[in-house]
């Protein structure tokens, strides 16, 4: 219990459900509520209300505090309802230690008692003891005298390549940090509001390939301006029908670990198809990943490009994305499965829903359901 109170002050969580109550006195219709009250209770339901506006006011300061940047770009009162719900614990590190300063939740996380939305994060950097942390839309928030190195590790882990360490000499500023602002416009335009309410997992998916595409100077795919994305991407994959193991091992590197573009995709087909006797299969590229939502992204394409029968060596990963319908993955690869023989779908279906309830896995279960109403199919209960 003591731990859970420790979590809710140190995220602001405690003050964002008293600013929650608090802006319900603020309807209009509480307070005509509380005046045909009358009498001294109306007097009393009138001081109310102006103690819920200056509690409301008071609290938002703080919540603009616990929430740098977003609360800003989202408001008060949709901050608070994305807030109210979630659950934070301290994150374990992959050797197990823990860490006090840093804490997880389902869409959020938080240090030194500010909240940020986990894939809203473009990039952090680290400065001493010092973190800035860079949203997706250009917008910056620093995180001052982080003395726990263990938090560091953490970071580090979940930012992977976007956690970078500077200089004591070098400036937390970067004149190219601009380039989030103009990939996040292509995505999703300017309103604050679009960004609170879009699917995070989803956005966060076509703002890094819109990133890469403006790196690779390729933000019009399938034209003349891409020839600079390709010939990157080519020298990782090798020439057509040369391609070595070594090549085969960088190619899988990048591909689990960077969205590629469609164009990309369609090299990676060909050099699949082209050095099948050099040991390259699709295969090697359909190793479901549940904490790797870029890599599941580019081998839902990948096998997108194939028809059955060369598709069907996917369908176990396909049949592993339908294990939690509320991710992104779960759609794209419904998608690809919708093209797969009837047959062979119901069958799986059936074997699938068999684990599934004897496990009790909801979302598992409601995934398979979802798919089979895809096919007009009765699921065998």
């Amino acid at each position: 219990m003591l731990r859970v109170f420790r979590c809710s002050v140190r995220t602001g969580d405690l003050f964002l459900k008293i600013a929650f109550i608090f802006s319900i006195l603020l309807f209009p219709g509480a307070f005509k509520v509380l005046v045909r009250i009358g009498g001294f209770i109306s007097e009393a339901g009138f001081v109310l209300y102006i103690a819920g506006f200056m509690g409301l006011f008071f609290f938002g300061v703080q919540s603009c505090q616990y929430v740098p940047h977003w609360a800003y770009r989202f408001g008060l009162i949709r901050t608070i309802k994305l807030l109210k719900d979630e659950t934070f614990d301290y994150y374990v590190t992959k050797d197990g230690t823990v860490c006090e300063d840093l804490l997880i939740g389902t869409r959020w996380f938080c240090i030194g008692y500010k909240n940020f939305p986990t894939k809203l994060v473009a990039e952090v950097t680290k400065k001493n003891n010092d973190l800035q942390f860079t949203m997706i839309d250009g917008g910056r928030a620093v995180v001052k005298n982080v003395t726990d190195e263990n938090t560091f590790v953490g970071l580090r882990e979940m930012f992977g390549k976007d956690f970078k360490t500077i200089g004591g000499v070098d400036s937390f500023y970067r004149w190219e940090d601009h380039k989030y602002k103009e990939a996040l416009g292509r995505v999703i335009g300017e309103k604050g509001s679009a960004i609170a309410k879009a699917d995070w997992n989803d956005l966060r998916l076509s703002f890094d390939k819109e990133i890469r595409a403006k790196e690779n100077n390729s933000y019009y795919e399938n034209s003349h301006r891409n020839a600079k994305a390709r010939t990157t991407f080519e020298k990782c994959v090798g020439k057509p029908g040369k391609g070595s193991k070594a090549k085969l091992s960088k190619t899988k590197a990048m591909f689990y670990n960077e969205i590629l573009l469609d164009c990309e995709i369609d090299i990676l087909k060909r050099a699949i198809d082209l050095n099948k006797s050099l040991g390259w299969e699709l295969s090697d590229f359909m190793q479901y990943r549940e904490d790797n939502e870029n890599a599941t992204y580019n081998s839902v394409r990948l096998i997108s490009r194939y028809e059955f029968p060369e598709s069907k060596v996917g369908m176990d990963f396909l049949f592993d994305c339908m294990k939690d319908i509320s991710k992104p993955d779960y759609q794209r690869a419904l998608a690809v499965l919708k093209e797969f023989p009837s047959p062979i779908v119901r069958e799986r279906i059936d074997l699938d829903m068999e684990k599934a309830q004897q496990q009790a896995d909801a979302l598992w279960i409601a995934g398979l359901m979802g798919l089979a109403r895809e096919f007009n199919y009765n699921v065998i209960s």
